[in-house]
């Protein structure tokens, strides 16, 4: 079966004509019976009327009753080994028996001109969850077994949590929240807010993206610098999701620390044009800070300018001299952001010797 699943909706405008609504392409378990498929009908005028519907280039007829109705691969029990059938797993639901299968590979699903293809990708894959259409897509249902000749249960599609954690004044961020895509791969827009809470509601910044995400997006979804210490509301709303959280932006001048540098060496002797990698290590991670390093040779100059780094990830540095051998240094400092009561272990060096070539 199935282990994830996309439908593409086809933008075509037929308001009184009956629609997919709800597919159980993947029942738990191995028995295919399960499989079943609703369609809706919400003008009475189109019921008791016979449609058709074209699954895997197969065609099959029928004619729904009721609002929401049932097509279903074994409607009651038949002549096969179990005695599962949709009749007795969901009681008694509008519907009808259609031989139909759904295919563990891309088909399409045509109900008067809306195309509808699936294929492996995303939802409802096995775990007793089936796909309801949320008026845009086809997600996976909110409850297990899903939602036939009922309206359809699911989660939005959309999920919006803040990202932020602690949060410090004069530091950057570019990560507001954490945005889950749980339908199909689309662009999705949303506008976050942020209010001083400080100062009655003001409001500080207001801002639209719009992003093509697949499952999940976090970096770049909002940006600012706090300026001040204080409370703040963060706010975000899309279509269909909506998250507001308070958070304290935090003085961090004012906590005390002892925040330490040191250093790690690949090797300490290479050769001219070898790559050495190096890696910044600190005892605390806690509060935002800057690491500022350069490389020199023993003479004091520079081979590398100095620069700063905010992460601890893996640096290079490939020498590329003439001469029989040379020595090198890296020379660091840490700027933490916090009140470091001991500063004299924020500075690191750390030598290093090339071999050149004749």
């Amino acid at each position: 079966m199935l282990r994830y699943i996309t439908l593409f909706l086809a933008t075509l405008t037929l308001v009184s004509a009956s629609k997919l609504s709800e597919v159980m392409y993947n029942p738990p378990g191995s028995d295919y019976d399960l499989e079943w498929i609703e369609i809706y009908t919400e003008n009475s005028t189109e019921l008791n009327t016979t449609q058709s519907i074209r699954i895997n280039n197969h065609t099959y007829s029928f004619t729904p009753t009721t609002p929401y109705y049932i097509l279903a691969r074994e409607y009651e029990d038949g002549n096969d080994e179990d005695n599962e059938s949709f009749v007795t797993f969901y009681n008694a639901v509008p519907g009808e028996e259609v031989p139909f299968t759904l295919p563990n590979k891309e088909t399409q699903i045509i109900l008067n001109n809306y195309t509808y293809t699936y294929a492996p990708s995303q939802g409802a894959n096995g775990d007793g969850a089936s796909l309801a259409f949320n008026g845009s897509t086809f997600i996976p249902s909110k409850t297990i077994g899903g939602t036939p000749g009922k309206p359809n249960d699911y989660d939005n599609a959309t999920l919006l949590i803040t990202s932020l954690s602690k949060t410090y004044y004069l530091t950057h961020y570019d990560s507001f929240f954490t945005i889950t895509n749980r339908a199909n791969p689309r662009n999705i827009s949303f506008t976050y807010s942020i209010y001083d809470l400080n100062e009655e509601h003001h409001l500080l910044k207001e801002e639209t993206l719009e992003f093509f995400i697949h499952t999940r997006k976090t970096k770049g979804t909002g940006s600012y610098t706090f300026f001040q210490p204080g409370n703040y509301s963060l706010c975000a709303q899309s279509e269909d999701a909506i998250s507001c959280h308070n958070i304290t932006v935090i003085d961090q001048k004012t906590i005390p620390c002892d925040l330490s540098l040191d250093l790690e060496l690949s090797q300490t002797i290479l050769n001219n044009k070898q790559q050495l990698t190096y890696k910044f290590k600190t005892n605390n991670t806690t509060f935002p800070f800057a690491i500022e390093y350069g490389v020199q040779d023993i003479y004091g100059k520079w081979s590398r300018k100095p620069r700063n780094t905010s992460t601890l990830t893996t640096k290079s540095f490939t020498p590329k001299f003439e001469g029989l051998e040379k020595t090198y240094l890296i020379n660091a400092t840490l700027h933490p952001t916090c009140n470091d009561t001991n500063p004299k272990n924020n500075h690191v060096e750390r030598a290093f010797g090339v071999r050149g070539t004749p």
